[in-house]
């Protein structure tokens, strides 16, 4: 939780315009929403936040280093959920390896967004 009491949501993807779009509905819920669409953000994230309750993280558009963030994340004891365009074995491999909360074939429906961070950030 932040300073205002309310949990912080990470949402890591490449469309930006999505971004805007999901960060809108999350802080429906009453959270701090945090979105980055490249590493250059993610690393001030990285080196800023200490109290993330929950990633979702498409990984769509981004190489293998993607894992190593997520290693920060397992440090962080933060919650994280896997989204991707293409759901193949090499996929599943890595997010069962980094202990993902769940995977998920993108596009999820909206109703599934809000259920996941009203999950996730109680």
């Amino acid at each position: 939780m932040n300073e205002n009491g309310a949990p912080t949501v990470l949402i890591l993807g490449k469309n930006k315009r999505n971004l805007e779009l999901l960060k809108h509905e999350a802080e429906k819920l009453k959270v701090r929403c945090l979105t980055v669409s490249c590493y250059e953000e993610l690393d001030v994230i990285v080196n800023t936040e200490k109290e993330i309750k929950l990633c979702l993280f498409d990984i769509t558009g981004f190489d293998s280093n993607i894992w190593e963030y997520i290693k920060w994340i397992n440090e962080q004891n933060a919650t994280f959920v896997v989204l991707s365009a293409v759901v193949n074995q090499q996929v599943k491999e890595g997010s069962k390896k980094m202990n993902a909360k769940e995977l998920y074939k993108k596009p999820i429906s909206k109703q599934l967004f809000i259920e996941l961070i009203s999950e996730y950030t109680k």
